[in-house]
């Protein structure tokens, strides 16, 4: 019999699992900045102020990875997921060191950390940047568990510094150190002693980075501890029991009619324990601080979301990886066949969650929707023949209306909408555009241009928008406004396409062009009186132009023009 090779602790399994989260989550790296990314990086930039009521919240995966990664990878957004997927290989790697540590052998060990990385609920922290927050909270929770698994100074002294880091990721994870060393193998004393400068630490930490701060009716993340903290246990096992919904989180709320899904899973575990009594602490462990990982978000009012199951389905994963190992030899088919199911699920599942859409042609998944938006408009500005600086005029005719995904997209009689512009949300009105553009020094989003006379637009650089959020170029100022013109005429909108031209003559009543411009218009709509009038017009410009020039050329080419369109000639 062959010799088995020690790859478990060497780079090997590493490497592979970082490569096969890749592969599997490839997807992902087209993805641009969405929602919180773009927050966070108007911060680092320095376009908005960090808040300075909690310097420490989230200091370590949100400012300190936005800063570094701000200079490292600047706008290229595929880096930042190349860091986050090779991060989350490096927890599957950790799963599989921590498995071993817990005795189990190399192929269910190796196993473990498979199943972490081709899990379904790492879709949102592998798609979306600041979905790296759970996978710091991961990376550090594993290694505290790794540094308890050791005896010695150094490495309580490591558990210590791993939690604090883990609570500067994010700060649900503070019951880990004041609970796992009862978990693991240890002395009576070492326990004592973690888990209480564990809770004394976490409880302080949970202080500095306001944990306890009130949080009102309405707000994000809105807590209340009742009856819904029940409902959302509930809620989270019945998502992991029903695999064929995709997108279980779409409406991110705790949905009481699941509660018989929500049962499945916990009768199926105690089915086990009762017939496996062997199996049973094991269990019963993998159960408890799968409950205590998901505890912290279990108060939330209206923020359950499918990846807040990333962290606290770890022990699970170690405990089904066991439980295959330990199947008979007749079964052990069954080894192959498990993970080989959970990566056809996550594939399946990844793949319609990117192309579900909600009214007709807008992505289900927002996270997904306004980061395809925001790399649309830059794509095109990128393309854009403008300066891009200064101050940017972007006109915008579709006109979105905010809906309670709870309630259905069809709105009840009577109920009333919030109507906003798309790519201005997407875009935080204008603001994000300053990190891709500095040249920007503002942007704004209108839906129409009035017909008034102002500054703003003589100095600025117009853009139109189509679809849901491309963009074209205009012009700057007049030469703008005339190309909205000629927009507004190709799509047969006369009476806009005259609005801006009798502005532009406002400015400057004897431009021959613009009076062009006019008869064309008004030979569109029918107006005869309005094309004799203009060619009446052109006609006293070019005989008091001497020597012969743009009144003339105009003149020319108008009546060229109504004699080629079968116009009345006098």
């Amino acid at each position: 019999m062959l010799r088995r090779a020690r790859w478990l602790g060497q780079p090997g399994l590493f490497l592979l699992l970082v490569l096969f989260g890749l592969i599997l989550h490839r997807k992902a790296l087209t993805v641009f900045f969405s929602l919180d990314d773009l927050l966070f990086l108007e911060r680092v930039d320095g376009l908005v102020a960090w808040a300075s009521e909690y310097p420490l919240r989230r200091l370590l995966s949100v400012r300190l990875f936005f800063t570094a990664a701000w200079r490292l990878f600047g706008d290229r957004a595929e880096l930042y997921h190349v860091f986050i997927i090779v991060l989350h290989g490096a927890c599957g790697w950790l799963v599989a060191l921590l498995g071993r540590r817990l005795g189990l052998r190399e192929g269910p060990a190796a196993l473990a950390g498979l199943l972490l990385v081709a899990s379904p609920v790492a879709f949102t922290s592998l798609h979306w940047i600041s979905g790296v927050q759970e996978v710091f909270f991961a990376f550090f929770a594993l290694i505290t568990a790794l540094c308890l698994t050791r005896d010695g100074l150094a490495w309580s002294i490591g558990a210590l510094i791993s939690y604090l880091l883990l609570m500067l990721s994010k700060e649900a994870g503070f019951l880990l150190l004041p609970v796992l060393p009862f978990l693991l193998p240890t002395s009576r004393r070492r326990r004592l002693w973690l888990a209480g400068i564990g809770l004394l630490a976490g409880i302080l930490l949970l202080f500095a980075v306001g944990a306890f701060q009130e949080r009102p009716y309405g707000h994000p993340y809105e807590t209340v501890y009742g009856v819904n903290v029940f409902w959302n246990l509930l809620t989270y096992l019945a998502w992991l029991a029903r695999p064929w919904v995709a997108f279980p989180d779409q409406v991110p709320e705790f949905q009481p009619a699941l509660w018989r899904w929500g049962l499945l899973l916990p009768a199926l575990l105690a089915l086990l324990a009762w017939r496996r009594r062997d199996w049973a602490p094991q269990m019963g462990r993998a159960a408890l601080l799968f409950l205590l990982l998901l505890m912290p978000v279990l108060p939330l009012v209206r923020h359950s979301y499918f990846y807040y199951l990333y962290v606290p389905l770890i022990p699970l994963w170690l405990l089904a990886a066991a439980g295959l190992g330990r199947l008979p030899q007749r079964l052990r088919l069954v080894t192959v066949i498990a993970p080989l199911l959970l990566v056809a699920l996550t594939y399946w599942q990844a793949d319609q969650r990117r192309t579900a859409r909600i009214g007709g042609n807008l992505l289900a998944d927002p996270m997904l929707r306004y980061g395809q938006m925001v790399g649309t408009a830059v794509t095109d500005l990128r393309a854009a023949p403008g300066e891009r600086q200064g101050d940017a005029i972007i006109l915008t005719p579709f006109i979105g209306q905010a809906v309670d995904l709870a309630k259905g997209l069809r709105a009840p009689e009577g109920a009333r909408h919030v109507r906003f512009l798309p790519i201005e949300k997407a875009l935080h009105g204008g603001l994000d555009l300053r990190l891709f553009f500095p040249g920007f020094e503002s942007v704004r989003f209108v839906p129409d241009l009035d017909g008034s006379v102002d500054v703003d637009w003589q100095e600025g650089e117009l853009y139109w928008t189509w679809g849901q959020a491309r963009l074209g170029y205009l012009g700057r100022g007049t030469r703008g406004r005339v190309e909205l013109s000629r927009v507004f005429f190709g799509q047969r909108d006369f009476a806009r396409a005259r609005r801006e031209i009798e502005l532009l003559l406002s400015l400057r009543p004897n431009d021959p062009d613009r009076l062009y411009d006019l008869g064309v218009i008004s030979l569109a709509e029918g107006k005869g009186a309005g094309v004799q009038e203009v060619r009446q017009r052109l006609e006293e410009l070019a005989g008091a132009e001497e020597p012969p020039g743009r009144a003339s050329r105009a003149l020319r080419d108008y009546l060229r023009m109504l004699r080629e369109s079968g116009a009345p000639d006098g």
